[in-house]
């Protein structure tokens, strides 16, 4: 039997215990992620909340925290990459989010300039943008329990994409919208995930 059919063969079972229950496609270092990236979410907003910024450079540590997250996404990827063979769901599910990505992005982009030029308001642009994410991925939170974390990202981008347009005017940093948001995020989806690792560990102790 070559390589790549042991490979299928592996795929195979993994996407029947997955669908089964037995293997999630989450797991410890996911939970740990989010937590981290909110952490990083945390540091922006604080620094936006407090006024620490460097004159020369207001924008750096929020520049140096969406580093931050690009470096450590990129990392995990890195690693699910290299360790697709052992857990292939986790890299599959992986694959999916860099696929959905690749695509809204540059939706995302041209949404954003076709607007720009129709003259809408950069706060309606931002609003409209996070709200629809908000919706998609409260819709994959209802459809797959699997995915129930994608909870922790609707509720907080539906909300701030519903005041976002009220108290734009009223912050003084820009900085802090989006330090809350991802800080919201980070938090919630790690929280959910943790709570849904540890409730498939007791179901599977006790049964």
């Amino acid at each position: 039997m070559s390589e790549s059919e042991v490979t299928r063969m592996k795929q195979d079972l993994d996407a029947i215990h997955q669908a089964l229950g037995f293997e999630s496609h989450i797991g410890w270092d996911d939970a740990v992620l989010a937590v981290a990236i909110g952490l990083i979410g945390s540091m922006i907003a604080l620094s936006a909340a407090f006024g620490m910024t460097i004159p020369a450079h207001p924008h750096l540590i929020r520049n140096v925290g969406f580093t931050l997250v690009v470096i450590l996404g990129l990392w995990f990827t890195l690693r699910r990459y290299q360790n697709k063979q052992d857990r292939p769901s986790r890299w599959r599910e992986t694959r999916k989010g860099l696929l959905v990505s690749a695509i809204f992005a540059p939706a995302v982009l041209v949404f954003r300039w076709w607007a720009i030029h129709q003259g809408l308001s950069y706060a309606a642009i931002g609003s409209a943008i996070v709200f629809s994410i908000g919706v998609m991925c409260l819709i994959t939170a209802v459809y797959d329990r699997g995915r129930l974390y994608y909870a922790g990202l609707a509720v907080p981008a539906m909300v701030i994409g519903i005041i976002y347009p009220r108290v734009i005017d009223h912050v003084r940093h820009s900085d802090l919208i989006p330090g809350l948001l991802i800080a919201s995020m980070g938090v919630l989806v790690g929280g959910i995930m943790a709570w849904q690792i540890t409730r498939k560990d007791r179901s599977r102790r006790h049964g």
